[in-house]
């Protein structure tokens, strides 16, 4: 992943290291016919963002800045599916905006994790 380093101390020839890098890479291995490849690493990309809208979103939600939060935090819990906090957290927003439903929805699926 995006980072790491060799052995040496160098990042490895094979990782890439930045974000424009994993990027340029993803667009050459499809363009290589390796689109499965290419999916692979940006989801790995997409994962490592997920504590990013949690965090934001959770911050936002402290705000009371709802419409945000819950598309935050819906992003989160789409990125990490397997996150019981990030799912809490959006249904914590779903019902201080009013939409106890969906938020009750959401806490009957987390049962199951």
């Amino acid at each position: 992943m995006p980072g790491q380093e060799s052995s040496g101390g160098q990042p490895a020839e094979s990782e890439p290291s930045g974000l424009a890098e994993v990027l340029r890479l993803a667009g050459q291995l499809a363009a290589d016919g390796q689109p499965g490849e290419a999916e692979a690493l940006l989801r790995g990309l997409l994962a490592q963002l997920a504590p990013v809208h949690f965090a934001l979103g959770r911050m936002l939600l402290g705000k009371g800045e709802l419409g945000p939060a819950i598309a935050l935090l819906g992003v989160a819990s789409l990125l990490q599916p397997e996150s019981l906090d990030a799912l809490l957290a959006l249904a914590s927003a779903l019902a201080r905006a009013g939409r106890p439903a969906e938020a009750a929805n959401l806490v009957g699926l987390g049962r199951g994790m």
